[in-house]
C-alpha cells in the first residue's frame, strides 16, 4: 500500500523514532551501536518529546537501562531546517545538567539527518553521533512488519524532500513596496 505523507515536518519524524523506540529493540541497538555503550540488552524507560529548559530544547530525549545503570539519548532531528545558535552546545549543556540532577548516569547526543542536510551543515557535524536517515531507511527496508513498510515510506518522503531546494514563495505586495522604498 501506498501512503503519501504531504509536506513531511520534523515533528512527523519525531513522532516515528517515539514509535520506533518504543517498540522495536533492532531501531534502538541503531543508536547504540554508535556509541561506546558496553554490550547487554537495554531497555527503553522513558521517552520525551521536545525537552525543554533554560537551554532549549531536545527533540526526542531517551533514557534507556542497562544493568542497573541510566543512559541519556539527547536526539535531535532535521530533515532541512538550519540549526539554531550553538545548538550542539546547548545538547552538552542539557546532557551535564541530566548528570548532575540523576536522571541518567552517561549521556549521549545525537543528530537524525539525511546525509545531504550532514554533509552540508558544519553545526551537525559537531554532535557526539550522527544517524543517517539512510541508514534508518536500510533498516526498515529488511524488515517485514507493515508498520516497517510504513516507516520505510515516511523516511524516503523526508530524505527527498532533504534533496529539493527549499520552496520561496515570493509576496507580489512585499516585492512592489521594497522596489519603490529601495528604488530597484
Amino acid at each position: 500500500m501506498k501512503y503519501d505523507f504531504g509536506t513531511i515536518s520534523e515533528r512527523d519524524m519525531d513522532m516515528l523514532f517515539l514509535n520506533a523506540f518504543g517498540t522495536d529493540k533492532g531501531f534502538l541497538k541503531l543508536f547504540i551501536e554508535k556509541t561506546d555503550l558496553p554490550k547487554g540488552d537495554y531497555t527503553v524507560s522513558e521517552v520525551y518529546l521536545s525537552k525543554a529548559d533554560k537551554d532549549g530544547e531536545s527533540d526526542i530525549t531517551l533514557i534507556i537501562e542497562c544493568s542497573g545503570k541510566k543512559y541519556g539519548l539527547l536526539i535531535e532531528d532535521k530533515i532541512d531546517a538550519i540549526a539554531m545558535p550553538e545548538q550542539p552546545e546547548r545538547y552538552v549543556k542539557r546532557g551535564n545538567r541530566g548528570i548532575k540532577n540523576g536522571d541518567y548516569d552517561k549521556f549521549f547526543s545525537f543528530i537524525v539527518c539525511p546525509e545531504k542536510y550532514y554533509k552540508n551543515n558544519d553545526a551537525a557535524k559537531k554532535y557526539d553521533y550522527e544517524v543517517m536517515y539512510e541508514e534508518i531507511r536500510t533498516y526498515f527496508s529488511k524488515k517485514t512488519d507493515p508498520a516497517s513498510a510504513i516507516y520505510f515510506q515516511q523516511i524516503s518522503q523526508a530524505i527527498d524532500k532533504a534533496k529539493r531546494p527549499p520552496k520561496v514563495e515570493i509576496n507580489a505586495n512585499a516585492r512592489v513596496y521594497f522596489g519603490k522604498t529601495l528604488h530597484v
